[in-house]
């Protein structure tokens, strides 16, 4: 009996045990899923906060990089119209090691077999090579116009125009540090454009080559470094070309100072020469000399004093033609001196860069064979100038 009674108070004790376990259990299932609740909620809204400042950091960046590129856009499209950013003809860029100077501006509706959709545009530039090796100038360059078009160089015209007129070197040519070569970047432009201005591809600053293009304008226009100059009237006489010649040419601005030269003018009146006008363009043998042998003067600054002596020699040409257009005309840099002064023996003559306007070119044919050509080089007989 007593061991039954014991049983009893054991089965009841259990019962209460498992109740109390059940409980402990809804009140633990009831906490977990306050916690999991909060949990959610909290969760969702880190999301809607985590969202919110993404979409607004991706606004702020859209307006700014919107902002930064309109900006951009704005500035490339005005670069042509900033004349902080523009030379003249004959100022200096130095870019990527190349030292750029634009010699003179050309106009032509045709180069050799090459027809401008537009005009072509021809910049004369001597690169001077700074680097420590030999290279090239390339094709690397364009032009803006004031709307804002671009015109990438034009490498056939290019070429064309070396050919054509026989510049010193081409966009191919190798180019050995510290040497300058002197060459025709050529692009076909509408007739349309203004403000036209030529840019290394990815340069800021450039060079002015023109402000209008002109449907008159047919052959060359000519920008010289040194003033060129513009006849008021018709030479008539051997005397008035000598004098214009005095008043107009008698002096040079180089990199590296002042040369004078004098004018020696004689006029043919024999069948047997070819010629009507010969012209002595007697040079400061010192100075030529210098650019030759001196310590003082670099091979670089050498050759381009080099050529800015022809392309003044090239400029008076032209001008004493177009005063002169009936006439057959030979001229150049001329220096001679004799061993035996008294008797006139022992001659010696050095010319640079010799011209003329007619074919054939020998000086002794007879005059009625030769025929008015326009302005070509004639420098067979002339000594190298420079290094």
């Amino acid at each position: 009996m007593k061991r039954k009674g014991m049983g009893i108070i054991v089965v009841v004790l259990l019962l209460f045990v498992l109740i109390g376990c059940q409980n402990n259990k809804d009140d633990f299932e009831s906490k977990y899923n306050d916690l999991r609740e909060s949990y959610t909620s909290l969760q969702d809204k880190q999301i809607k906060a985590s969202t919110e400042i993404t979409t607004e950091a991706t606004t702020e960046a859209t307006t700014k990089v919107t902002i930064e590129t309109t900006k951009e856009t704005t500035n490339s499209a005005s670069t042509p119209q900033d004349s902080t950013n523009l030379l003249k003809i004959g100022d200096e860029l130095k870019y990527d090691d190349w030292q750029i100077i634009v010699k003179k501006i050309e106009f032509h509706n045709t180069l050799s077999d090459s027809i401008a959709k537009g005009k072509y545009i021809a910049a004369i530039v001597t690169f001077t090579n700074n680097a420590l090796g030999e290279r090239r100038v390339g094709s690397h360059f364009i032009v803006k116009d004031e709307l804002g078009r671009t015109f990438k160089m034009d490498t056939s015209a290019s070429l064309d125009h070396h050919f054509a007129f026989d510049t010193e070197s081409w966009y191919l040519a190798d180019i050995g540090s510290s040497f300058s070569a002197t060459m025709a970047i050529v692009f076909d432009v509408p007739l349309d454009a203004k403000n036209i201005v030529m840019y290394p591809t990815d340069g800021s600053v450039g060079f002015l080559l023109a402000k209008e293009i002109t449907v008159e304008t047919t052959v060359e226009t000519t920008i010289e470094t040194a003033a060129s100059t513009v006849l008021t009237k018709k030479i008539e006489t051997r005397a008035e070309l000598q004098q214009y010649l005095e008043d107009n040419f008698s002096s040079l601005e180089t990199s590296l100072g002042t040369t004078n030269f004098t004018f020696y003018v004689s006029e043919n009146t024999l069948t047997f020469f070819s010629y009507d006008y010969d012209i002595w363009v007697m040079y400061d043998s010192g100075f030529f000399g210098d650019l030759q042998f001196s310590i003082n003067v670099t091979s670089a600054m050498s050759k381009i004093v080099c050529q800015e002596i022809k392309d003044f020699q090239e400029n008076l040409a032209h001008s004493v033609i177009s005063a002169l257009p009936d006439k057959k005309i030979r001229g150049g840099y001329h220096y001679s001196w004799y061993d035996y002064p008294s008797i006139r023996e022992g001659i010696h003559i050095i010319n640079y860069y010799s011209w003329l306007n007619y074919f054939p070119t020998a000086s002794y044919s007879e005059y009625e064979n030769s025929k008015i050509t326009g302005f070509n080089w004639n420098d067979e007989d002339d000594s190298d100038l420079g290094r």
